[in-house]
């Protein structure tokens, strides 16, 4: 059986350029982003004075053209949240580094112009996570750099903090 493709757009009703457009198709979710954020991010490097321009794109070119490029890749479904009370609409997609769960990249709409439409596309993702093997509501712990982190201080720490108290008594 295939999976049939749903794309869905939602926009701010009263601010209708504040729009991203889902497509849910093979076990992921795409996301593409209207033109206002591009704008926004274009208009704060116009309004840097010419050296802060050059510095800044020097150094931040190579990681913001990354993570964009990272952004347009299609996010599993397992990293995927949406959420509709009334007609505000939250979404959250996690992006991946070395397969751990990085960052979370976080949508808010106060009032969708289609709410409709915006239920449909939640229960269509609830539906597709429930069939979807490995899927499962909450992350796992071990899903998230930090964890690793944690666990790597402490597996540092704990020996050390043992010593020095040996070396106490």
């Amino acid at each position: 059986m295939t999976e049939k493709t749903m794309t869905f757009t939602a926009r701010e009703a009263y601010d209708p350029g504040k729009l991203a457009t889902f497509t849910l198709q093979n076990g992921s979710v795409s996301l593409d982003f209207g033109e206002k954020l591009l704008q926004q991010v274009q208009e704060a490097l116009d309004s840097m004075s010419d050296d802060d321009a050059n510095v800044l794109q020097s150094a931040a070119k190579p990681a913001v053209s990354a993570s964009l490029q990272k952004l347009l890749e299609p996010f599993p479904l397992q990293d995927f949240v949406a959420k509709l009370e009334g007609d505000a609409l939250q979404v959250r997609a996690w992006v991946r580094a070395g397969g751990l769960r990085l960052a979370p990249i976080m949508l808010h709409w106060e009032h969708v112009d289609n709410p409709e439409g915006a239920a449909a596309f939640v229960a269509a993702l609830a539906q597709r996570q429930e069939a979807t093997n490995g899927a499962s509501r909450l992350p796992r712990p071990l899903d998230y750099w930090a964890i690793w982190a944690l666990m790597g201080i402490t597996a540092v720490l704990v020996p050390i903090l043992l010593w020095r108290q040996r070396a106490r008594s």
